[in-house]
């Protein structure tokens, strides 16, 4: 990891603090990694709800067990596949907040 060299104060009001300190948290992050990550020009992404891989694990489980053979079958398992890719996006989507209401 680069050693940080510079130190910079910013000046936020209460409303910025909040969304700043609400926004690096659904983050997963430390407010200082969101904001440096902010300046290299990348949105962080929201951290998945817990379950989100456990269901993306349990379709896949399906797709598994299901024989090949069969029309539904293979109906199915096009549409488990477009579940599964509909949850990956929702994961790659930035849905950080940026309320300026306040």
């Amino acid at each position: 990891m680069e050693k940080k060299l510079y130190h910079f104060e910013l000046r936020l009001n209460r409303a910025e603090n909040k969304m700043l300190h609400k926004n690096a948290k659904a983050a997963g992050m430390y407010c200082s990694e969101y904001l440096r990550n902010l300046i290299k020009g990348f949105v962080p992404k929201t951290v998945p709800k817990p379950d989100f891989y456990e269901v993306l694990q349990k379709l896949n489980q399906i797709v598994d067990m299901l024989p090949e053979s069969q029309k539904i079958t293979k109906e199915l398992r096009t549409r488990i596949a477009e579940l599964q890719d509909e949850f990956v996006n929702m994961d790659s989507v930035c849905s950080i907040a940026f309320d300026t209401n306040h």
